[in-house]
């Protein structure tokens, strides 16, 4: 008998809950991101993104700074937030040196904007961007990788328990990063669990590493989790 246990895999704070691409390259990285997208899962739809380019901070170099966000605000127009403070340190009560613009742009203008990031690649190095993106995905796992008509992974019906969608919020500039929440709806006991993940692992943009996997335990309504350290070593392959 199957445990009402799901699993979780989930990079922890000291990781900034997120990790590297496995690809680089900002072309290479949005190539992988979207193979894996159309492979593995079933997305929900997204309409917007947005783009944001960041000011120096004490640490960066203005004339730099100033020349990047400038070229992004040639490219994309005014932005929709501009903020010359980088924060308060609540220590000293002092504004900090920094400040951000922000633009929202329609999903269909993303190939345009990734073709101007990877235009301009190498982008100097910065404490924050200095140009970047951010999308935020939600989806289920495809029960079949080659199945023309996808299908989601069905939750068993002995279960009883609300399996929350995976989400990937992604990060593409000179620094990308994606900070997963993935959701597997089997326990860590369940032999198609292992074969799962092994069939995933080729199409991942990021590498899975055994320590992020975590039980997640129903609690009260069955809709909520509470969350323990697996119990048996996860072996996966590469």
């Amino acid at each position: 008998m199957y445990s009402a246990e799901i699993t979780i895999y989930s990079p922890n704070k000291g990781m900034s809950y997120g990790q590297s691409p496995r690809k680089r390259g900002i072309n290479k990285v949005w190539e992988d991101i979207n193979n894996f997208l159309n492979t593995c899962t079933i997305v929900d739809p997204i309409y917007y993104f947005e783009i944001r380019a960041f000011y120096a901070t004490e640490w960066d170099d203005d004339t730099t700074a100033n020349r990047c966000v400038e070229m992004a605000k040639s490219e994309f127009g005014n932005p929709d937030k501009d903020t010359h403070e980088g924060g308060l340190n609540w220590s000293t009560g002092k504004i900090l040196k920094g400040g951000i613009c922000e633009w929202k742009k329609s999903i269909d203008e993303i190939d345009r904007v990734i073709k101007f990031l990877s235009m301009h690649e190498p982008w100097p190095k910065q404490t924050l961007g200095p140009v970047e993106i951010q999308l935020n995905y939600d989806f289920l796992w495809r029960g079949s990788f080659s199945n023309d008509e996808p299908n989601p992974i069905p939750h068993d019906n002995y279960r009883k328990i609300e399996i929350p969608k995976s989400n990937m919020l992604i990060i593409i500039g000179k620094k990308s990063f994606i900070q997963p929440a993935f959701w597997f709806p089997y326990s860590e006991n369940d032999p198609t669990f292992i074969e799962f993940i092994n069939r995933l692992n080729p199409f991942m943009p990021i590498k899975l590493l055994p320590r992020h996997f975590r039980a997640a335990i129903p609690v009260k309504n069955k809709s909520k989790f509470r969350f323990a350290k697996l119990k048996r070593n996860i072996s996966l392959n590469y």
